[in-house]
């Protein structure tokens, strides 16, 4: 059995930790041993790792000091590298690669690193910036999880094609039995984070001219941001149609019982709130960003717009609003496309038969 550590910064709510765990929960144990590495805090997902996984985990007196989990963490991952036989590591996010990725690099191990977003954090970072494009050169394969990263990387990175492994990402097939209700749902699943663009939600929220709709916003994020949210809601009158939920842990039973799910972030890797949406049968409004635009066909199974443009995503709402039809036959093409291309199994499979190859080569 051969032993492959996966490292990420934390196990906090989120799109690519939530991930981490499903793929952690399929693996195959007769073929692999997986052990989970974290940089800097916990987070609550960590309670749905598997008992029979080993978990490095930042100390608990050191949760609350992120830079000095940090320089701790990587002192502990250097020891457990040189102990350890491990066939590759994985890393994923750009903190976790470039700090685990360095070290790495120093004992001669194999890397496998996943980029599940555009490279637009880069601007912002210098350091990320000089490293990643070091590091790529020495990783034995890239994952990523939508072609406009994949384009992006060759383009901008200058990545060997072979080396860049698209998998796409995969949700539960979820099968929901819908209770009647009085009013229309809309579902946005996404962290308060500036590039999700709520206001935007909100604004054409505020615009429908239909009065039997509401607006579920479900996610994580500061006491300011959202506080900031809920002036907005209160100044324009909506408190009674617009509700947040925060730290929900059963976000598909939300989703199931709605009845359109939204999207206006300005940038995205691939987003699986999206999948989530369409294995619940539901239409899809998105902005036309990274990978929203190869699970989301336009006129087929939802509607695309261009990002801050408030006055079309309105549009498209008031048009699944108005017509019942619509929405259920763009939701049920949306659940056909989900099952055929992003299910768990096919993404489980994709990731243990290029771990397999990687061990093959190995041997040779």
């Amino acid at each position: 059995m051969k032993q492959i550590l996966i490292g990420i910064g934390t196990l906090n709510i989120g799109g690519t930790e939530k991930h981490v765990v499903d793929i952690i929960k399929s693996f195959n144990r007769k073929k692999f041993k997986i052990s989970l590495f974290l940089l800097w805090q916990n987070g609550e997902n960590l309670k749905l790792i598997p008992k029979d996984v080993i978990v490095y985990k930042v100390p608990d007196f050191l949760t609350r000091f992120s830079k000095l989990a940090v320089v701790f963490q990587s002192i502990k991952l250097l020891i457990i590298l040189l102990r350890n036989k491990f066939i590759v590591v994985h890393y994923f996010l750009p903190h976790m690669y470039v700090i685990g990725g360095l070290i790495s690099v120093l004992l001669k191990k194999k890397i496998i690193m996943s980029r599940r977003s555009l490279n637009n954090y880069q601007k912002k970072n210098k350091f990320f910036r000089t490293i990643e494009p070091f590091l790529h050169k020495k990783c034995t394969k890239i994952f990523v999880n939508s072609n406009s990263i994949k384009t992006q990387l060759i383009d901008e990175e200058n990545v060997e094609k072979k080396k860049i492994e698209l998998i796409f990402n995969g949700v539960e097939n979820f099968n929901v039995k819908r209770i009647n209700k009085e009013h229309i749902t809309i579902i946005c699943v996404a962290n308060f984070i500036y590039y999700k663009r709520h206001f935007d939600i909100l604004k054409s929220f505020s615009q429908l001219k239909s009065s039997n709709v509401r607006l579920k916003l479900v996610g994580n994020g500061s006491s300011s941001k959202i506080n900031q949210i809920e002036n907005f809601i209160k100044h324009h009158k909506m408190k009674d149609r617009v509700d947040i939920l925060r730290e929900q842990n059963k976000v598909c039973e939300i989703i199931g019982q709605s009845d359109i799910g939204l999207l206006a972030s300005e940038e995205e890797g691939f987003s699986n709130a999206i999948l989530e949406y369409m294995s619940c049968g539901l239409p899809v409004v998105a902005s036309n960003v990274g990978g929203n635009k190869e699970a989301i066909i336009h006129n087929k199974n939802g509607f695309l717009f261009e990002v801050g443009d408030t006055k079309k995503m309105t549009h498209y709402l008031e048009k699944l609003i108005k017509n019942k039809e619509l929405r259920i036959n763009m939701g049920k093409q949306s659940q056909l496309i989900q099952r055929k291309k992003y299910t768990i199994k096919q993404q489980i499979n994709a990731y243990e038969d290029i771990y397999s190859s990687i061990i093959s080569l190995d041997r040779k």
